[in-house]
């Protein structure tokens, strides 16, 4: 059970906490202030960092307990699960359809999600996961109640930036 322990010892870590943070902050208050390329772009590098030792903690508790070396498996098949969806929902128009169609029929919305080929430039931000997850190795375990905590608040914060289209009227503007 050491693999699904270092997950929630990686979710804690203060680098992790800080990307989840950037990524609350962006997406709820610098994307709507100061919409421009740079707040695009820390958006997918914060989720980057964190999204996939939010992987590696699904991963670990599925995962069979006999694989060798299981717990280097675990974090690069999270790292490339994660990767390899985000490049191809970025840049594969069947990949980008196919997520968007499952999202809503599921969550009964469609997600506000641009195919951007530039959205690739963050993808070495896949590595500080990597790091994280190495210095996790020797840190205490975090209270049952924080991991749950912070595994709530990174797939809350995954799900909220692509929040539900506004329909209707969002402003009236008299042209005199």
């Amino acid at each position: 059970y050491r693999a699904p322990n270092r997950a929630l010892r990686a979710l804690a870590h203060p680098i992790t906490l800080g990307a989840i943070l950037l990524l609350a902050l962006n997406d709820h208050l610098w994307r709507r202030v100061w919409p421009s390329w740079l707040t695009g772009k820390l958006s997918d590098a914060a989720w980057l960092s964190f999204a996939p030792l939010l992987t590696a903690a699904l991963i670990s508790w599925i995962a069979p307990l006999r694989i060798r070396r299981r717990e280097r498996w675990v974090i690069i098949a999270a790292i490339v699960l994660t990767g390899c969806t985000f490049a191809s929902i970025k840049t594969l128009p069947i990949a980008h359809h196919l997520f968007a169609e499952t999202w809503e029929r599921l969550l009964s919305w469609r997600p506000a999600l641009l195919r951007d080929t530039s959205d690739l430039l963050m993808l070495p931000f896949l590595g500080v996961a990597w790091l994280v997850w190495k210095a996790a190795a020797v840190r205490p375990a975090p209270s049952p109640r924080r991991a749950a905590l912070v595994i709530s608040a990174a797939t809350l914060l995954s799900m909220a930036n692509a929040g539900p289209p506004m329909y209707g009227i969002s402003r009236v503007v008299l042209d005199t």
